[in-house]
C-alpha cells in the first residue's frame, strides 16, 4: 500500500459446528516500530442479500431463480454463524499520509461476543512504500455516484428533510467524500427516473404556480442539500435533475386549483418553455445569490438528441452559458 491508501483484504470464517456471536477486530501489536494506529483498521462481516441474474434496465421478470452472494459490509455487530456455513470478513487498513515506510502488522481477531474470549486470531502484514498517495479530495479522478437521500429517511423512519434525516446522512456522504466523490446530486422536479426505486426522489426545490400565472420557488431544503454535501466533503460540482425526465412529467403546487398538479408534455410544447424559461430564470439568479452557479449542471440521464438539442436551446436562452451534463449517448452535437 502507499501512505493515504485504504486497503482491504477478505478473509473467510467456517463454523463446522456452529457459533456464538462473534465480535471482529484488528489490534495492533503493542509494541513494534511499525504500527497502524486502532482508529485506522477495522474488520466487519460481509453480509448475504438474495438476487438473480437480472442485469438490465427496465421490467423485472417474476421467473429468474434466486441466489445469494456475499455483497454488504455490515455495521460493527456481532454475528453468529451457522452449522457449516463460512462468512465473509472484510479488513479495512487506511495508511496514514505520514506513514514511515517499512512493514507493518496487524491481527485480525475473532472473539466470542458473551466472553470476549480470543477464539481465533490471523497475523497480517502490511507492506507500506515511500510514495503518497493524495487526499480523496486533492485526486484528479472524478466520482459520481447519484445521491438517494430518501432511501436513508425512509430505513431510518425519519421525517423527510428534518434535522434528524440530516445528521442521518452526514456518515453516508463522509464515506462518499472518502471515496474521492466530487459531484452533488440534486433534484428539480418529482422522480427524474419514472417508478423504478422503492424509494420516490422528491423535489429539492419546492415549484408554485400561483393564481396570477406566474411562478414561485422555495429553495431551502436544496440549499441545505448542498450546503450539508460541502460540510461533508463533497463540493465540486452540483448535477441538477432534470429538465428530460424519463416520464416526461413535472409535478408543481397549483395555487388556483390549491393541489398538486403533474404536467404531461414534450420537450417541443410550448408548456414546457415556458415552464422550464421561468425556472432556469429563477433559479441561475439564486445560484449566483450562493456563489453556485459556476459548478451547476442542469442533468439528464439517457436522453435522445432531439430532447437534449430542445432542452439545451431552452436552456441556454433563458441563461446564457448554463453547463449541462448528460450520462448517455456520446451526440457529437452537443459536445461544443
Amino acid at each position: 500500500a502507499w501512505r493515504g491508501e485504504r486497503t482491504g483484504v477478505q478473509a473467510v470464517l467456517y463454523a463446522p459446528s456452529g457459533s456464538e456471536k462473534l465480535q471482529l477486530r484488528l489490534t495492533a501489536p503493542r509494541n513494534g516500530k511499525h504500527v497502524i494506529p486502532a482508529e485506522n483498521a477495522w474488520a466487519r462481516f460481509v453480509n448475504y442479500v438474495t438476487t438473480d441474474n437480472f442485469q438490465a434496465c427496465g421490467q423485472h421478470p417474476e421467473d429468474l431463480a434466486p441466489y445469494q452472494v456475499p455483497d454488504v459490509i455490515a455495521l460493527d455487530e456481532a454475528q453468529a454463524i451457522e452449522k457449516g456455513a463460512a462468512s465473509p470478513v472484510w479488513c479495512t487498513v487506511e495508511v496514514p499520509a505520514d506513514a514511515v515506510p517499512g512493514v507493518y502488522k496487524t491481527r485480525l481477531e475473532v472473539v466470542d461476543s458473551a466472553s470476549q474470549k480470543v477464539i481465533r486470531s490471523l497475523g497480517l502484514s502490511i507492506r507500506v512504500a515511500a510514495r503518497t498517495l493524495p487526499s480523496p479530495a486533492e485526486q484528479e479522478f472524478h466520482v459520481d455516484f447519484w445521491q438517494q437521500p430518501y432511501a436513508v429517511s425512509r430505513y431510518y423512519g425519519l421525517e423527510r428533510w428534518s434535522d434528524a434525516h440530516f445528521e442521518a446522512l452526514k456518515p453516508y456522504l463522509r464515506l462518499l467524500a472518502r471515496g474521492g466523490q466530487k459531484v452533488v446530486s440534486a433534484i428539480l422536479f418529482y422522480e427524474p427516473w419514472g417508478d423504478q426505486s422503492v424509494d420516490k426522489f422528491d423535489p429539492m426545490v419546492q415549484t408554485t404556480r400561483k393564481k396570477d400565472g406566474t411562478w414561485a420557488y422555495d429553495y431551502t431544503v436544496f440549499d441545505r442539500w448542498v450546503k450539508l454535501c460541502e460540510e461533508c466533503g463533497i463540493s465540486k460540482q452540483i448535477n441538477c435533475f432534470s429538465m428530460v425526465p424519463w416520464d416526461m412529467s413535472f409535478r408543481y403546487f397549483d395555487e388556483a386549483k390549491h393541489k398538486m398538479t403533474d404536467l404531461k408534455t414534450t420537450t417541443g410544447s410550448k408548456e414546457y418553455k415556458e415552464i422550464w424559461s421561468a425556472f432556469i430564470r429563477s433559479f441561475t439568479e439564486h445560484l449566483k445569490k450562493k456563489g453556485w452557479y459556476d459548478k451547476t449542471c442542469i442533468a439528464m440521464d439517457e436522453r435522445g438528441l432531439s430532447n437534449m438539442l430542445d432542452a439545451y436551446k431552452i436552456a441556454q436562452e433563458a441563461a446564457p452559458g448554463l453547463k449541462m451534463a448528460l450520462a448517455g449517448t456520446y451526440h457529437k452535437e452537443l459536445v461544443d
